[in-house]
């Protein structure tokens, strides 16, 4: 079973809060959700284990730098990249030593069409230092 399930959602924002279609600027944006069972450390408090089998993950919440008109195949590789890096900040396994998952989370809100595990981890590294 995966300690982590990550989803993109559309919940109407932009550049600069919620997306303004009258702006040439803005761009509607993917949400990234993180969630984990109810019994993880970071399990958003007020659920437990009679809830649904996935809780929000606390501050695991980000408006990302995807656009939602994203191609379906991209959106489902990010996701993993996403799990990726989650996996690798998760002790006692986790590559990623001494970072926060709340910092990958932060971390994840730079995700754009194109980003790697290679470069988001790297991206992680720079914000720790």
């Amino acid at each position: 079973m995966s300690t982590y399930k990550v989803e993109f959602s559309d919940i109407g924002e932009g550049f600069n809060g919620d997306y303004n279609p009258d702006d040439p600027d803005d761009v509607s944006l993917l949400r990234l959700d993180i969630q984990v069972h109810p019994s993880h450390e970071m399990a958003e408090p007020g659920y437990s284990s009679f809830d649904d089998e996935w809780v929000p993950m606390r501050r695991g919440s980000c408006c990302t730098n995807v656009p939602c008109s994203t191609p379906m195949a991209e959106q489902k590789r990010l996701l993993g990249v996403a799990e990726e890096l989650l996996m690798r900040a998760t002790p006692p396994n986790g590559t990623i030593k001494g970072v926060s998952l709340k910092r990958v989370a932060e971390t994840l809100s730079w995700m754009e069409p194109g980003s790697t595990v290679a470069k988001m981890e790297l991206r992680i590294r720079e914000m720790e230092s």
